[in-house]
């Protein structure tokens, strides 16, 4: 805490503000459905320079919460250097529906007519009693591929690589030995009401035949989940 200037306090009176802090704020909610028919591999642009920070949270909807057909995601830079959203679908055919939520950090806040406002040392108003900030209350870390809870709510997660596993595969044919790789990512399914948080989404299936060998390798990549109630 600064020794001198002004602070503010959050309803369970911590320090959310105080002279200087960098605020991150929600920016935007997307919601898009993705559709698989074409190519398993879906990049979406965000549409923000990757020269900002930029925090995004994603949460699948569907009915079903143990759905284990939900895409890998993590996120990436483009080709014209914005920020990009990487799903890959374990097959061709799969539809799913995701609302992204965008956080970013010292975002230009419009005045309101009436309340306060808080500006950095370029004039920039920084803060509002109307800027929706990016909220730690009902949030949690994981930081496994094993992670497999369900959560009253409705919540979405960072998209992050979790790990994967390498798979010996052997053509029941007869054909060649191949090495066979699964990379996953955390990920959030909901129905609205309850949500299942896991980093087991894949980017396969896994293929057919025998296995003859496997080995799995959890990178402990930590990651952090938010409840969306605030921003839904």
């Amino acid at each position: 805490m600064s020794r001198y200037g002004a602070y503010l306090l959050d309803e369970n009176g911590d320090v959310f503000y105080e002279d200087g802090m960098d605020v991150i704020t929600f920016k935007d909610k997307i919601s898009i459905r993705l559709d698989s028919t074409e190519h398993k591999t879906i990049g979406f642009d965000l549409m923000t320079p990757s020269t900002i920070p930029i925090i995004p949270f994603i949460k699948y909807r569907s009915t079903d919460i143990n759905n284990p057909d939900s895409p890998y995601c993590e996120l990436k830079k483009s080709d014209n250097n914005n920020w990009k959203l990487l799903f890959v679908f374990i097959g061709y055919g799969f539809t799913c529906d995701v609302d992204i939520y965008i956080f970013s950090i010292n975002l230009i806040q419009p005045i309101p007519k009436y309340g306060m406002a808080l500006f950095n040392e370029n004039g920039m108003c920084v803060l509002t009693n109307e800027t929706k900030r990016l909220s730690l209350a009902n949030s949690g870390e994981i930081n496994s591929f094993k992670t497999n809870m369900i959560l009253n709510g409705s919540y979405a997660v960072f998209p992050q690589y979790s790990g994967g596993i390498v798979l010996t595969w052997r053509d029941p044919q007869g054909g060649d030995v191949r090495i066979y790789d699964i990379d996953y990512s955390y990920a959030a399914v909901s129905n609205g009401n309850q949500t299942r948080i896991y980093g087991g989404a894949g980017t396969s299936a896994g293929p057919g035949g025998i296995i003859s060998d496997s080995s799995s390798h959890d990178e402990h990549s930590p990651s952090l989940y938010i409840d969306t109630t605030p921003y839904d």
